[in-house]
């Protein structure tokens, strides 16, 4: 039994310090830490001619606020984009299963309401202000995902 503890600590260790790499439903998946994550989002929108993107760095008032914003052009229209990205190690292994499901079956609403439980109460809240006001916002774990939020709004309300 120790051992299996002592391992499962070196785990932990390593997924701190560096990328993990996981098999789901038979995918072999990289997790990545949300540092990481973010700057791999932001690197693949720099050529793309309808988004723009940067990181925010959140200190005293501005805690809380979205990891990245910017603004994408639909229809010569510019909206607000607010995205949180979570590192997909802080998920359970029930958690990850069931988004790993609702992302291979497209069902992108529960995709995002399960994923949005992954934020701090305060990083709810400025995701739901930003939304009040007409902003995409939501919650993503993957480059994926955020390609699947922004084509949900985009064939949903344009």
């Amino acid at each position: 039994m120790s051992d299996l503890k002592s391992n499962r600590n070196r785990v932990v260790k390593t997924l701190i310090n560096t990328s993990l790499q996981l098999k789901t439903f038979g995918h072999s998946i990289l997790i990545m830490l949300e540092k990481q994550l973010t700057n791999k989002i932001i690197s693949f929108y720099k050529t793309h001619p309808n988004v723009y993107l940067y990181k925010r760095f959140a200190s005293g008032n501005e805690a809380g606020k979205p990891d990245i914003t910017g603004i994408y052009k639909i229809n010569n229209i510019g909206i607000r984009l607010e995205i949180e990205v979570k590192a997909p190690r802080r998920m359970t292994n029930k958690m990850a299963k069931k988004i790993a499901k609702l992302e291979e079956s497209n069902q992108i609403e529960l995709l995002f309401e399960e994923t949005y439980q992954l934020a701090s109460k305060r990083q709810q809240y400025w995701l739901r202000k930003f939304k009040s006001y007409g902003a995409i916002t939501g919650v993503v774990l993957s480059l994926n995902q955020l390609e699947l939020l922004i084509n949900y709004y985009t064939e949903t309300f344009f």
